[in-house]
C-alpha cells in the first residue's frame, strides 16, 4: 500500500470490487479409446489411488503417459490429428477389459494385468502402476545407499523402451518401515520405500512394506503383464460408478469431470455407439453443456485392415450416409451431437513399407478443429472451412 509521507491531495485508483464474469473454455475434449499404459478409470491403482481419466495438453504429453502408436487402436492417432489440427486440452479415457471373455475365447484369452514381481525373485514386492504389456518392460534393481548407513539402500527403477534398459527413477536413501533413520534428528535421513515410490512414480508401486534391510538385489524384470482381449462395442460406453471410491468406465468415466465439451470414440462409428453417445451428452450431463463427434462406419475387417490399400468402411456414399442416420439414431438430440464421413487416408508413424498409410476415423481430425474455432472465434462460428 502507498505511504503518505507529506500532507496534501493525493489520487489513489482502488480496483473495483465487482468483477468481469470470466469466460469458460468451451474446447476441452475426451477421447475414449485403446492405449499401451495410463490409468484405467473403474479401477484402484496398486498405490491406492483411484483411477481417473488424465488430461493432457501435447501429443508429446500424451505419448509420456499412454504410449505410442497400437496396431488395434485408433485413438493415438486420433490424438495425434486433434492436436494437429489446433486442439490444446484433451482427456484421454483408457478402456481395458479385466474380465475374461464369456464364453472363453479359443485360444483362450487373458484379462488385463499388471506385470509385478515378488518375494520368490526380489526383496520388495512391486507392481507396475496399470495394466498393459508395457509393465514387462520395467526391471528393478537394490542397491547401497548414497550414504553408508546400512539401515539405507537404493531402489533403481529401469524401463526399456525397446533398444536397452535405461534408469528412469532412481530413489536414494529410501529405508524399510520401523528404521531408525524414519526418526526425526536421524543422522542419515531417509524416506520409507513405500512413501516414495507410491506418491511419486509414474512406473510402479510398492504393493507391501519392507520390513527389514535390503542387502541388494541385482537388476529384475516385472513379468505378467497382459493388455486383455479385444475392446467390445459396450466396454467403450463403460458403466457408472457403483459407489465413490472408483470413477465410471468408459464414456461414464467423464461423469464428474464438469469442463468435458467435446467427446469422441475414435473409429466406433456403429448407430449404437454413436446414438448412446449423443443422449449421453443429452440427458446425462447435468449442465448439458458437452457435444458428442461420431464416425461414419467402421472398417471392414478391423483395425489392421485400415492398412491395406483395399481398406473399406461400412459407410462409403452419400445414400450409406443417409441410411447410417436412420433410427436407432436419435435425430431428435441434434443439439448435441454430429456425425461425420468420409474417413481419412493419412500417414501411418508405424506402417511397413514405402509411404505406408492409414485409413483412419474423422472424429479427432474433426474435434481439433471445433476446438480450435471455439478458440480463435468462439462457439457460434460454424465449422465449415477450417480457415475461415
Amino acid at each position: 500500500m502507498t505511504e503518505l509521507l507529506h500532507p496534501g491531495v493525493y489520487v489513489q485508483e482502488v480496483p473495483s470490487a465487482v468483477r468481469p464474469i470470466q469466460g469458460v473454455s468451451t474446447s476441452t475434449a475426451a477421447f475414449i479409446g485403446r492405449a499401451d499404459k495410463g490409468p484405467i478409470p473403474g479401477t484402484i491403482q496398486p498405490n491406492g489411488r483411484m483411477a481417473q481419466p488424465v488430461m493432457v495438453t501435447s501429443f508429446t504429453d500424451y505419448q509420456r503417459q499412454f504410449g505410442g502408436f497400437r496396431q488395434d487402436s485408433f485413438l493415438s492417432y486420433a490424438v495425434q490429428a486433434f492436436f494437429q489440427n489446433g486442439g490444446q486440452r484433451i482427456y484421454i479415457v483408457r478402456i481395458a477389459v479385466s474380465t475374461v471373455p464369456s464364453p472363453p475365447s479359443s485360444p483362450p484369452t487373458l484379462p488385463a494385468q499388471r506385470a509385478t514381481i515378488g518375494p520368490a525373485s526380489f526383496p520388495l514386492p512391486i507392481s507396475a502402476i496399470n495394466e498393459g504389456l508395457w509393465g514387462n518392460s520395467i526391471s528393478v534393481a537394490i542397491g547401497a545407499s548414497s550414504n553408508p548407513d546400512p539401515d539405507n539402500f537404493k531402489l533403481s527403477v529401469f524401463y526399456d523402451p525397446g533398444t536397452g534398459p535405461v534408469v528412469v527413477k532412481t530413489y536414494d536413501p529410501v529405508t524399510y518401515e520401523g528404521s531408525p533413520n524414519l526418526q526425526p534428528g536421524a543422522v542419515n535421513p531417509a524416506d520409507d520405500v513405500v512413501a516414495a515410490v507410491n506418491s511419486r512414480s509414474e512406473y510402479i508401486a510398492v504393493t507391501a512394506p519392507a520390513t527389514g534391510r535390503q542387502t541388494g538385489a541385482a537388476r529384475t524384470a516385472l513379468q505378467g503383464g497382459n493388455d486383455g482381449p479385444d475392446p467390445q462395442p459396450l466396454d467403450f460406453l463403460g458403466v457408472s460408478a457403483l459407489n465413490s471410491t472408483v470413477t465410471g468406465t468408459g464414456l461414464h468415466a467423464l461423469d464428474k469431470i464438469v469442463d468435458v465439451n467435446i467427446i469422441a470414440i475414435p473409429g466406433q462409428g456403429n448407430p449404437n455407439t454413436v446414438s448412446a453417445g449423443v443422449e449421453y451428452c443429452k440427458n446425462q450431463r447435468q449442465l448439458q453443456d458437452c457435444f458428442f463427434i461420431g464416425d461414419m462406419g467402421t472398417i471392414v475387417g478391423g483395425v489392421s485392415a485400415a492398412r491395406q490399400d483395399t481398406a473399406s468402411v461400412t459407410v462409403r456414399t452419400i445414400d450409406d450416409a443417409v441410411g447410417f442416420i436412420a433410427p436407432p439414431l436419435d435425430r431428435a438430440a441434434g443439439d448435441f451431437g454430429a456425425v461425420y464421413f468420409p474417413w481419412i487416408w493419412s500417414t501411418d508413424p508405424i506402417g511397413r513399407g514405402r509411404n505406408p498409410k492409414i485409413l483412419l476415423p474423422p472424429s479427432g481430425f474433426v474435434a481439433g478443429i471445433y476446438a480450435r474455432i471455439d478458440n480463435s472465434r468462439g462457439v457460434f462460428k460454424r465449422r465449415q472451412g477450417s480457415k475461415r
